[in-house]
């Protein structure tokens, strides 16, 4: 009898032993790797996909974030920040506010905001010597959602819905994409909250906190509220019109050949992360003009919400490329598609194939032969390059080309 409870006994404190560790193994996350007792800075450089090279700028980001978050504790201040971040949006930009606006709003107000508002001038200055292409920002991804919120429900209070919020480090994010959240403790110190991920964000008050996105792109008319289809507005080189007609899914010689649609297939977070915002992408056509290797359209397009893109929606800008001459553009093209995020400007290559020539058939022209050259693009150093693809004159007008990350089609 005392063997088998020896043996029952050492069974149970087996299968004891293995459910813990597999319980360990389940609930390992981004919080159990993160150091919350370490300093801010160490917190920060721990994270495993970083843009900070050094503590010195991180330390001056986490003076900004004390700051705000107290200016925050005041529901002036959170109105503010929403009324203002939702103009800038509607300008072309995104939710957010210049520090160095924020500190000229409310200096001039005195009482609480004084010293907070005079701390954010100098932080903001001192930050800009660090690296004079900085714009220190607060992005508030939930004003998207109460604008949206509002636009539903006319009675929608914006105020009562505006709660004192966590603060997140832009620049820095685990591989889940989540990035850490902070608070105050009554000595004024920031203090880990939780792991923030886009879904919290656009649900939750959440300011995230670091540099302005400076893409080089011209804040214009062509957001998606006030995007105007074809427009000369938006596109240098838009126009069009005119050729020949088609069937449903095939194309004729001479056709207006219209693109810009989209649909991004990978998690959005690969292309741009959520405390990025709104995503910005450029069209790149490269083409045979005559006899040569062209870029035929280049065009970049303004900020678009995520929401557009989340759940692998298609997206379509609708904008006119040109009209398809077989006889002058050939009988292919290759089209690449990039996200825009800025940086110094270099250069890419887009390498055209070369092609035999092609003998005239019905009311098709003959098409000349093609030896194959390479067309030249600006690059800026952080834009995400997402592929190309060739497209065919004798493609199916409903055929998708993945790229990888996305799927592009024409029409």
């Amino acid at each position: 009898m005392k063997y088998y409870t020896h043996i029952l006994l050492v069974s149970s404190i087996l299968l004891l032993v293995i459910s813990c560790s597999k319980n360990e193994e389940e609930i390992i996350d981004s919080e159990q790797i993160f150091d919350v007792n370490a300093s801010f800075e160490k917190q920060i450089m721990s994270i495993p996909n970083n843009s900070f090279t050094d503590e010195s700028l991180i330390t001056e980001y986490s003076e900004i974030m004390k700051e705000v978050l107290t200016m925050a504790k005041d529901a002036e201040f959170r109105n503010y920040i929403y009324k203002e971040s939702v103009n800038e949006s509607n300008a072309g930009d995104d939710y957010l506010v210049n520090i160095v606006d924020v500190s000229d709003a409310f200096k001039s107000k005195g009482g609480a905001f004084s010293k907070s508002s005079e701390n954010l001038g100098r932080l903001d200055s001192k930050i800009r010597s660090i690296d004079a292409s900085i714009e220190p920002m607060v992005f508030f991804p939930k004003a998207e959602t109460i604008e949206d919120r509002v636009i539903a429900n006319k009675n929608y209070d914006v105020s009562k819905n505006l709660n004192e919020p966590i603060a997140v480090l832009k620049g820095a994010y685990n591989d889940d994409y989540s990035a850490p959240g902070y608070t105050l403790n009554a000595n004024g110190d920031l203090v880990y909250n939780q792991m923030i991920n886009e879904d919290f964000a656009w649900n939750n008050d959440v300011y995230v906190i670091g540099a302005r996105e400076n893409t080089g792109l011209v804040v214009g008319p062509c957001g998606e509220e006030n995007y105007q289809k074809n427009s000369n507005d938006c596109y240098a080189t838009g126009g069009g019109g005119g050729g020949g007609s088609s069937t449903r899914n095939t194309r004729v010689n001479g056709r207006a050949e219209l693109g810009g649609e989209l649909q991004v297939t990978s998690d959005l977070n690969e292309i741009e992360h959520w405390f990025s915002g709104k995503l910005e992408f450029r069209m790149v056509v490269a083409g045979v003009e005559g006899s040569a290797a062209t870029v035929i359209r280049d065009l970049a397009f303004g900020k678009v919400k995520r929401k557009h893109f989340r759940d692998k929606k298609w997206y379509d800008y609708d904008v006119f490329l040109f009209n398809w001459n077989l006889n002058n553009l050939g009988d292919f093209n290759i089209e690449k598609w990039i996200e825009v995020d800025g940086g110094p400007t270099g250069e890419i290559s887009i390498t055209l194939p070369g092609r035999a020539a092609k003998p005239a058939s019905g009311d098709t022209p003959a098409v000349s032969a093609f030896p194959g050259g390479t067309a030249k693009v600006s690059f800026k150093r952080d834009d995400d390059d997402l592929g190309v693809s060739l497209i065919q004159f004798t493609d199916d007008l409903t055929q998708e080309y993945s790229l990888g990350k996305i799927k592009i089609r024409r029409n």
